[in-house]
């Protein structure tokens, strides 16, 4: 293993060099890391193009990383044009492989309607399919559409089940979520303690609606 000293590399440029050595043999797993390599100029001079370049060669091989990786570029249009094709087929790849944040970004997907068709029904699927692997984000969003009967049987107690799995895992959307549902007493007992529990650990995330609640 390489260490630091006089004679060899540091940590982030030895890695970013056997890295592309092994890239260049057609191995996926290091073509993914030397395309991060280039994203973070991490022991290479940074270039977004590189990495765009090593990304897409990993992907188109089935390394899933980097097909989510491409999914999210294009979704957001991060150093590519946005394209909702473009991202809805790389994030399809990923997740027909397992990949939970594939799984969760498809979701979203069909929940807003981006390059798809709406719906709901299709956007818990894909949210079940994430949140089981234990994804926080999916667990939240599936909350969402049991709190509101979105796609799914409206049913608050499988609501608070996937919002308390996503808290657990610090995630704001679902102490929001929870917060509320204590301020009103929706499936729970009301409680303001409760509430305003959730409510400040969610605004110390910086949940601005949170901190509005808390105002």
């Amino acid at each position: 293993m390489l260490q630091v000293g006089d004679s060899v590399p540091q940590p982030h440029e030895g890695a970013a060099y056997w890295f592309r050595k092994a890239a260049e043999q057609g191995h996926e797993k290091a073509m993914y890391f030397l395309g991060s390599c280039y994203e973070e100029g991490e022991g290479v001079e940074k270039s977004i193009d590189q990495a765009l370049y090593w990304y897409r060669r990993s992907a188109e091989l089935g390394f899933s990383l980097s097909q989510c990786v491409l999914g999210v570029k294009y979704l957001y249009g991060d150093g590519v044009d946005p394209s909702y094709e473009e991202a809805l087929k790389w994030f399809t790849e990923a997740a027909m492989k397992g990949d939970d944040l594939s799984q969760m970004e498809l979701g979203r997907m069909y929940e807003d309607g981006l390059g798809v068709e709406q719906s709901y029904a299709e956007a818990a699927r894909w949210y079940l399919f994430s949140a089981t692997k234990g994804c926080d984000q999916a667990q939240a969003y599936l909350g969402c559409l049991y709190l509101d009967g979105d796609g799914v049987e409206q049913s608050y107690r499988h609501a608070l089940y996937w919002f308390r799995k996503a808290s657990a895992q610090g995630n704001k959307l679902a102490d929001f979520c929870l917060g509320m549902m204590y301020i009103d007493g929706i499936g729970v007992d009301q409680s303001f303690r409760y509430a305003a529990e959730y409510l400040r650990r969610s605004a110390a995330d910086g949940d601005p609606f949170s901190q509005y609640w808390l105002g």
